[in-house]
């Protein structure tokens, strides 16, 4: 590794501490009757530091609970990841399950149906202890004697039954017992709804303290603003299964930006006041849209500032950003197309200003392109998330570690770079192309991961295209390199050279994996056929929710202002016509370039009806 810091990347400052907890891109749907339901959440993605409080509020039905339930492994997400510590929730198994469920413990609103009626005060505090052998029987006796202290209870209530205690007490335990195997984080769903407003103080002061004493990390779900304002260093909120806004407690209430956020606090009770609040009034133009509806903002039918764009996309948070989009504050992020200011800002994270003009006019149309292509993204990409899963998959297991470095070659906006980052949150990635109005796009849309991504534009028909690598062109620096169909306009010599100079730049033992076509000539006429219409369906389902027809889309992008250099600098590099020339899909010639570079094992592991998954091998 070099000494000096890596060209586009920020010098490294030393190891930072990684979130206790990470809810990536999660969504979650329940079955509906007689076949699959809608989602109750769509793409939520949160953190939560060591020694914070971060509080989830949103009114009952948005899915607050289903999320809960979901980060401790209740409940298996249909898409998405849930971190504990680093560890993946629904992935682990054997021992790294076991860990991580002592990792993480949950705190429900319930505490008399959460604990069993029949064990005492003591058993149920240990059970934790008993099931996951932590200690002795003596040291297990020590271990609810101290609990119980830590949480307020005398040591003559460890016999009683959970039906001798008050609503406070039970909920004291409950905590207690969620605290048996010293988890790094604890999730507690509306703990205090049901308890008396004097009881109520006494549990937050105690996960106050808790926080303090422990450095524990705490996921706190209440519809209670005031209550949240009072304990969390930070607040969510939820409406419609998203998240809306997130701001620090101290501004929440002083600057909300998301129309939502405002009628909850609106709502709120102020008995300080002597001025009674007005009711909170709800538009009655229209019904109320389901919130899960794919063709515009959830709430724009409640929404007093709608505008055209409401009607017909929602304001997307990206798949690849750990929280959504940077407001008009430090540390505040809403999702909305007017944000408080009341002009439309940009649905990406990073520094979009890199990528936008001065002047308002190209500002929003720059702006409504990366938010059309999100929304493209996010519908086409579904129906490649297998594939996906099984490139990473075998990166994982023949490039272990928690840090890989990644080559993305013909990379175009980055889709495959973006969400590997997302499932390695300390790797690295190098995504390399020639086209300029791709990379654009990309950089807008999925941002540089915190300088975990580097984009490269440099021609691969050249055989110095290495060099523009710059530091990262030396030999041995890669993991692994991820190639795509996008490398079908290279002819067979320049194809073998280009894996020639890549294997160079692979560690020893390093892997490529290529996701292709399928082969044109593997099937039958039947199989073909059948594999047209599956796919033109899938087009078809895309189309439905909202997608737009890529032809139709490219030629609208061609005339935003802010891609105007890079569309001129791309018809100079294909004249009209010309890529589409070279283009050959389902020439099946990257397993022979592979061996014909010197990959020692080429293998196909995984395909379905129009790709397949190549995984090679270096000696």
């Amino acid at each position: 590794m070099c000494a000096t810091p890596r060209p586009g990347w920020p010098s490294d400052p030393g190891p930072a501490e990684a979130p206790v907890l990470e809810i990536d891109a999660l969504t979650v749907g329940y079955p509906g009757r007689g076949g699959p339901g809608g989602p109750v959440l769509t793409d939520v993605s949160l953190r939560v530091e060591r020694g914070e409080i971060l509080a989830l509020v949103g009114e009952s039905g948005c899915g607050k609970s289903t999320l809960a339930r979901t980060a401790v492994g209740l409940l298996q997400p249909d898409r998405g990841v849930v971190r504990v510590a680093g560890a993946d929730v629904h992935r682990a198994r054997g021992r790294a399950a076991r860990d991580v469920r002592r990792r993480c413990q949950m705190v429900f609103q319930d505490a008399g149906l959460s604990l069993s009626p029949r064990l005492s005060v003591h058993e149920a505090i240990r059970e934790p202890l008993r099931i996951h052998n932590v200690g002795s029987r003596a040291e297990q006796q020590a271990r609810v004697e101290y609990l119980l202290h830590t949480v307020g209870l005398g040591p003559e209530l460890a016999d009683r039954r959970p039906g001798q205690l008050s609503g406070g007490q039970r909920q004291r335990v409950a905590i207690a017992r969620a605290l048996a195997l010293e988890p790094d984080v604890l999730i507690c769903d509306e703990p205090v709804t049901a308890l008396d407003v004097s009881i109520q103080a006494g549990v937050l002061n105690l996960l106050s303290e808790l926080r303090d004493r422990l450095g524990l990390a705490c996921l706190f779900i209440a519809h209670d603003l005031a209550v949240v304002q009072r304990l969390a260093d930070r607040i969510a909120v939820m409406y419609g299964g998203r998240i809306v806004e997130q701001a620090a407690s101290a501004t929440f209430a002083v600057a909300p930006l998301h129309p939502y956020t405002k009628k909850l606090l609106a709502a709120a009770p102020a008995l300080n006041s002597p001025h009674r609040r007005r009711p909170v009034e709800e538009s009655p133009s229209r019904p109320l849209p389901s919130p899960a509806a794919q063709d515009g903002c959830s709430f724009r039918a409640r929404c007093p500032d709608r505008v055209a764009a409401c009607e017909t996309r929602p304001p997307l948070i990206p798949l690849a950003a750990p929280q959504p989009r940077p407001a008009a504050h430090a540390g505040h992020y809403v999702a909305c197309h007017l944000p408080g200011s009341g002009r439309p800002s940009s649905d990406h994270h990073g520094t979009p200003e890199e990528f936008m003009t001065d002047t308002a006019e190209h500002t929003d149309t720059w702006t409504d392109l990366l938010t059309r292509w999100d929304r493209q993204q996010d519908l086409y990409i579904e129906q490649r998330e297998r594939r996906f899963d099984v490139m990473f998959d075998f990166l994982g297991e023949l490039a272990p570690g928690p840090a890989p470095t990644v080559l993305d070659l013909a990379c175009g906006p980055g889709a495959i770079s973006d969400r590997l980052l997302r499932r390695y949150p300390e790797g690295r990635a190098v995504a390399v192309d020639i086209d300029p109005v791709l990379l654009k796009i990309g950089q807008g849309a999925c941002g540089d991961h915190g300088g975990r991504m580097r984009w490269v534009r440099t021609d691969l028909r050249t055989p110095h295209w290495v060099t523009a690598l710059n530091e990262d062109g030396r030999p041995g620096t890669f993991d692994a390199v991820l190639s795509s169909t996008a490398l079908h306009w290279l002819g067979p010599p320049e194809l073998v050279a280009v894996y020639r100079a890549a294997a160079t730049l692979l560690k020893p033992g390093g892997v490529l994996i290529n996701a292709d076509y399928l082969p044109a000539g593997s099937r039958n006429k039947r199989i073909k056929g059948a594999s047209v219409a599956v796919n033109a369906r899938r087009q078809s389902a895309a189309l439905a929710r909202g997608a737009e027809d890529w032809e139709t889309w490219w030629k609208n992008a061609e005339s935003v202002p802010a891609l105007g250099e890079a569309v001129e600098a791309r018809r100079q590099i294909w004249p009209e016509g010309s890529k589409d020339e070279w283009a050959s899909p389902g020439v099946d010639y990257h397993e022979a370039a592979l061996r014909e570079a010197g990959f020692a094992e080429v293998d196909v592991v995984w395909q379905d009806l129009e790709e397949r998954v190549l995984i090679a091998l270096m000696p």
